[in-house]
């Protein structure tokens, strides 16, 4: 019985095929078209070269990358110097990071700087203001990524340690 039903099942099947229309579709050929995978307003998070400040102690260095670390360690060093431990902070004993961000423009200049992470008590803005007296007065060496300056998000931390 099961064989007969299969048998059935199979003959309708190709009477099925045999009925079906088949068409062809032609493709047709189209130019590559060059896609731009950055436009002039797009922020970059990860980019082959981070920029950097160009400061006079840091230029004698040979690559890209020992330029960068030692300009982040003296920038740490130049923003600390400025920075006022806020008195509120320094009476409730408030310790640790603050992380800023900002955007390190193609042309080097700097723009939207914010408050990424805060830890209370005025060290986000202290740490704001100082880092924007600091920033301004070098020149930022633009990040790259595949051989054009972009833009990118830089993300910049502050230290807050009483003494």
């Amino acid at each position: 019985m099961r064989f007969i039903v299969l048998i059935i099942s199979f003959l309708a099947a190709q009477q099925l095929l045999a009925q079906t229309e088949v068409h062809t579709i032609k493709v047709r050929k189209e130019p590559a078209v060059e896609i731009r995978e950055s436009t002039p307003t797009e922020v970059f998070v990860v980019v082959e070269n981070l920029p950097y400040v160009d400061l006079p102690k840091c230029k004698n260095l040979l690559s890209h990358k020992e330029k960068s670390n030692c300009a982040n360690a003296e920038l740490s060093k130049l923003v600390t110097q400025e920075v006022k431990y806020p008195d509120l902070a320094e009476e409730l004993g408030v310790e640790g990071k603050v992380f800023l961000s900002f955007v390190v423009k193609a042309d080097g200049s700097i723009q939207d700087y914010r408050i990424a992470k805060d830890i209370g008590a005025g060290c986000g803005q202290e740490a704001l203001r100082a880092a924007q007296v600091v920033f301004q007065q070098y020149k930022w060496i633009p990040g790259t990524q595949r051989g054009q300056a972009v833009d990118v998000l830089y993300n910049f931390p502050v230290i807050f340690k009483l003494k």
